[in-house]
């Protein structure tokens, strides 16, 4: 992703509802950069079924098993 494009442009251009691409100086996960993109995550999940977007009040758990910030 060039510098300056946002999620708008990336599904625009095909991708799914919620991606995104965010960049970090070593290419690692970090707590940051994950609590940077879950929001986009929930957009995309509310998008990603009709019935999820009818109901917003509901709760979602998202399970990442192994999941785990890399700090070097």
């Amino acid at each position: 992703m060039k510098r300056g494009d946002t999620p708008k442009f990336v599904e625009d251009n095909g991708a799914a509802p919620g991606s995104c691409v965010i960049m970090t100086d070593n290419a690692f996960m970090t707590t940051e950069v994950w609590e940077e993109m879950t929001p986009f995550f929930m957009e995309g999940y509310c998008k990603v079924n009709g019935h999820v977007e009818a109901n917003l009040q509901w709760y979602m758990t998202e399970i990442l098993d192994g999941f785990g910030a890399h700090h070097n």
